[in-house]
């Protein structure tokens, strides 16, 4: 199964639209509320967070009325987590592992489990390489 980059990408940014839209949905009706502010972690301008949540940003934008989205260079998995944690941002883009470590209290989360967190989309498929010295092996 090949993957293209533009329809994962599109797939996981319609899940974030559509959650919230969800969560836009309701309240009084009122045509002229205030703008709805969205900061979104994303990790440093030279990775691959970045832009994407640039884009996510941009669709929010464009799709939903009164909102505000904008995406935050941040430290990444980490920082966002710790981030989310103390209300800072309110999403954030982190890898899986890191999100594991900081809801059981393990490795850089070691007594600090973090709650509340909730998963909204896989946004895209990370390889992972293990390289080890020659001399090991």
């Amino acid at each position: 199964m090949k993957f293209s980059w533009k329809k994962i990408l599109t797939a996981g940014l319609t899940a974030i639209m559509a959650t919230a839209l969800l969560a836009g949905c309701g309240g009084s009706g009122d045509q002229g509320a205030a703008k709805k502010f969205i900061n979104i972690a994303t990790g440093g301008t030279a990775g691959t967070y970045y832009p994407i949540g640039g884009a996510m940003a941009e669709i929010l934008n464009k799709s939903i009325q009164g909102m505000n989205a904008s995406a935050q260079s941040t430290g990444a998995s980490v920082s966002n987590i710790n981030m989310l944690k103390d209300d800072q941002v309110d999403l954030a883009i982190v890898q899986n592992d890191i999100t594991y470590y900081a809801v059981n209290g393990t490795e850089m989360f070691k007594d600090e489990k973090v709650t509340g967190l909730q998963g909204i989309a896989t946004l895209y498929p990370e390889t992972c390489q293990f390289v080890d010295r020659k001399s090991v092996v």
